[in-house]
């Protein structure tokens, strides 16, 4: 697909929360220059949190879409479908697939990240499933109708969350982690067993704290795994073992990146017509947030600064919610409360569960289990740093 113009005043790479959210504060604070979306899916941009939830039952292909086409046309934004394959800063240029260019006013780098492959021997990457995007969930839920045994290699949220989803398919599940209780950046401890306790009841077999090196083929063709279960044989493999930022583009161009592309607190990179945002910006502290409502609001920052300079990013808080094996879990400032010198409170009721962290008499975190309704209420306590008579009083039990 070529882009209809050669020069754009805002151009803007990836799809993601990220992208979208700077498009709508640029077109908030510029009602009449030239958007360019660079997306190398074939869809119009989507929820992407959802897309691996729904495997069991699958999705259209614009199910999860975050504005129709109709948004597109009435807000002057022009999507186009291609790859962005070369960043040349001095020109102000971009080169896409096809040979075809353009040039930009200013660019939004939001690409976000990619799945990450460990190496292990045996394992053949061409027919090694991920669930990052929509188009690889599609394709593997082509393959796993006719297969049984499924193999995912990363036992954090991600990998849980897929694992969920094969349990309601009526596959044959296993999951290995190479580390020791992966959930413990999210959930306090009586969380954890909780949530692998259930899965456990559901029937799959999980191995954290285990070390994935090799994988051998029977001569059925199936990957074979010795596990503390014994010899086990699999149809398919999932990797959900993380994901890296994907700073290919910038690091080429000649922009300042190390684990990501690294930007200053105006989401401003290296050259002052480049912006980044979402899971592929690295902030001053060296941190790479990964998180959809952090993805968001720097998006919306970047946006901002990309059509008058100025305003600052404030983190906000890391939130985490997921529904497996029957419950529903949410987490919001875990690991950043745990940094700091923090009172906790715990309460429990049935098979209602909730922590606070509390410091100088306002909340900074919490955790909760099967309190799904009141999600947003939890959400705005610590947005707000309720009190803890406020959390009592506004959501009592």
């Amino acid at each position: 697909m070529i882009p209809k113009q050669k020069k754009y005043t805002y151009l803007i790479v990836g799809a993601g929360i990220a992208g979208l959210s700077a498009v709508k504060k640029i077109r908030k604070l510029d009602i009449k220059s030239s958007i360019l979306i660079i997306t190398d899916e074939d869809r119009l941009p989507y929820k992407r949190t959802k897309i691996n939830k729904s495997i069991a039952k699958g999705f259209e292909k614009e199910e999860f879409q975050l504005f129709d086409a109709k948004w597109y046309n009435e807000n002057n934004v022009e999507l186009c479908y291609t790859k962005a394959v070369r960043l040349t800063l001095a020109e102000k240029e971009m080169e896409l697939s096809r040979q075809a260019k353009v040039t930009y006013g200013k660019l939004l780098l939001s690409q976000g990240s990619k799945p990450y492959i460990p190496k292990i021997n045996g394992l053949d990457e061409q027919k090694t499933h991920a669930v990052h995007f929509a188009g690889q969930v599609e394709k593997l839920r082509n393959e796993v109708e006719t297969k049984h045994k499924i193999l995912i290699v990363g036992g954090s949220v991600e990998g849980l969350e897929t694992a969920n989803q094969f349990i309601k398919m009526g596959k044959e599940v296993t999951v290995v982690e190479r580390n020791q209780n992966p959930l413990s950046r999210f959930f306090p401890s009586e969380l954890a067993k909780q949530i692998v306790s259930d899965l456990h009841t559901d029937g799959v077999d999980y191995f954290d704290n285990f070390h994935l090196s090799e994988l051998n083929r029977n001569a059925k063709g199936q990957y074979q795994l010795q596990s503390p279960k014994g010899m086990q044989e699999f149809d398919t493999v999932v990797v959900c073992a993380g994901t890296q930022p994907d700073i290919q583009l910038a690091k080429l161009a000649g922009i300042k990146t190390e684990r990501g592309i690294c930007v200053n607190e105006f989401m401003q990179t290296s050259d002052v017509h480049v912006f980044a945002a979402g899971d592929v910006a690295q902030h001053p502290d060296g941190s790479v947030t990964g998180l959809w409502h952090s993805a968001e609001y720097q998006g919306f920052c970047a946006g901002e600064n990309m059509v008058a300079y100025g305003m600052a990013y404030q983190p906000v808080p890391q939130r985490l919610k997921t529904s497996l094996f029957g419950g529903f879990y949410f987490s919001a400032n875990f690991s950043r409360s745990k940094e700091l010198n923090v009172k906790t409170i715990t309460e429990k009721q049935e098979n209602l569960f909730r922590e606070f962290y509390i410091k100088d008499g306002k909340v900074q975190g919490l955790v909760m289990a099967n309190d799904k309704e009141r999600d947003k209420l939890y959400q705005k306590a610590v947005a707000e740093n309720w009190s803890v008579d406020e959390i009592h009083s506004k959501i009592p039990w």
